[in-house]
């Protein structure tokens, strides 16, 4: 069957969405270690990320539901999108938050962007899905990738490597449990609406997370650290959030994650110069695998 031009345009958009999403989600790692300079913790910081974000959520999908007719969601709909959004946004974000605090944002965004390679291992066992050794050289690639990263010394000082490299791996485990089933669900029920209610869920999440924490108290922190997080909220949570989807709706989950490969590079590069982090030869060739890696993945699952 051949691509219609509408086809061709739709796959067009989709993969501009998926682009930019993965380059705004991108920036999330140094708004984060600019913030934790100021000695903010990680529920706080999280709380006041969707604090702000879940009234944009909440306006956004108020504006769409009264603009567009569309069937009622079912209770069962309603829950899976709860829980996929909590998996997704509230569990990956948190381990993803406390593993910043052990190593540096380059390092934090390659290995969260081996989600790609758990997808296919997840579609694997539980799909049914083949497995190519082409695939499986890009799995040993971009580990070994990871491995190089590791080998030059990117935990903060004080800190364990392996301990904040093990959480955001969770994390990065959590974001591609949340792909598949999003891939799953957003044709049913529509990209905006998705979104707007896995958002609101994870948030609600959150900040009863920080409720039962720290109790019901607005966070006595520095303006600096409000500025991080609204940046966080707005470029880095709201705006990413409704592009991935919208990706997802036109080019598919497992195609969608990997066009992620600008994530790692736009981080590595901003860190270099926003965050004085350092970047030799070794964790160019690391970062150089891991592309490689997702590259080679992405040419076993073609956009059809």
């Amino acid at each position: 069957m051949t691509n219609t031009p509408q086809s061709d345009q739709s796959t067009l958009i989709g993969l501009i969405c998926v682009v930019l999403g993965a380059m705004l989600f991108s920036l999330k790692g140094i708004f984060i270690k600019l913030a934790y300079q100021y000695g903010v913790d990680v529920v706080t910081l999280m709380a006041l990320r969707m604090s702000i974000a879940l009234p944009f959520y909440v306006i956004i999908g108020t504006w769409y539901a009264l603009k567009h007719t569309q069937t009622r969601l079912s209770l069962g709909q309603n829950l899976s999108i709860f829980g996929v959004g909590i998996i997704g946004y509230y569990v990956a974000s948190f381990l993803d938050l406390s593993g910043l605090t052990y190593i540096n944002a380059s390092l934090e965004r390659l290995i969260l962007y081996l989600y790609p390679s758990m997808v296919l291992i997840l579609s694997v066992i539980f799909l049914k899905e083949s497995i190519t050794r082409q695939q499986i050289m890009a799995l040993f690639i971009g580990y070994c990738g990871i491995l190089l990263f590791m080998l030059e010394g990117t935990a903060v000082p004080g800190h364990g490597l392996y301990q904040g490299s093990l959480l955001v791996l969770a994390s990065a485990l959590s974001f591609a449990i949340f792909i598949i089933l999003s891939g799953k669900l957003i044709p049913r029920v529509g990209s905006v609406r998705f979104t707007t209610i896995a958002m609101s869920a994870a948030s609600l999440a959150i900040l009863l997370h920080y409720s039962v924490t720290k109790g019901i108290t607005i966070p006595s922190q520095p303006i600096q650290v409000w500025a991080y997080a609204g940046l966080i909220a707005v470029f880095s949570t709201v705006l990413p959030s409704y592009l991935m989807s919208a990706g997802i709706a036109r080019v598919g989950a497992s195609n969608a994650s990997l066009m992620g490969a600008v994530g790692p590079a736009t981080t590595a590069l901003l860190a270099v110069y926003v965050l004085d982090e350092a970047f030799g030869v070794t964790h160019f060739l690391g970062l150089l695998l891991v592309v490689l890696a997702i590259l080679i993945l992405s040419r076993q699952k073609r956009i059809t």
